[in-house]
């Protein structure tokens, strides 16, 4: 039942959000009439328990971040990253390069054995 009201306020371009216990609304000019104060006076403590309780309400109707929905995507490759076509250019250029070797030297404080 919040979330249907919250839904329909933010049709109405309402938004509700909780700040330190207290419910807070933004909304363009005239948008809160007298029947959707009145239902806001009288189910003040279920819309803060909806919108603390995750239901969606707070991410998609707040000022928070919006909620992630997953969407179908055919299974294709990843593209590459930007620092692996620079790697493949590089490649590309000199086969035998060894651009994108790092070069590490470690010192060991003991002997290492040959069955290692």
């Amino acid at each position: 039942m919040v979330e249907e009201f919250l839904i329909r306020a933010a049709e109405s371009g309402v938004k509700f959000r909780v700040e330190d216990g207290r419910l807070k609304a933004t909304a363009p000019k005239g948008a809160i009439d007298g029947d959707l104060a009145a239902y806001v006076e009288a189910h003040r403590e279920q819309i803060i328990a909806g919108l603390l309780s995750g239901a969606g309400a707070h991410s998609l109707f707040g000022d928070a971040a919006p909620c992630l929905v997953r969407l179908e995507t055919p299974q294709l490759p990843a593209p590459a990253s930007f620092a692996q076509e620079r790697l493949y250019f590089l490649q590309q250029l000199d086969p035998s390069g060894t651009h994108y070797h790092m070069p590490l030297a470690t010192e060991r404080a003991a002997a290492v054995g040959r069955a290692a």
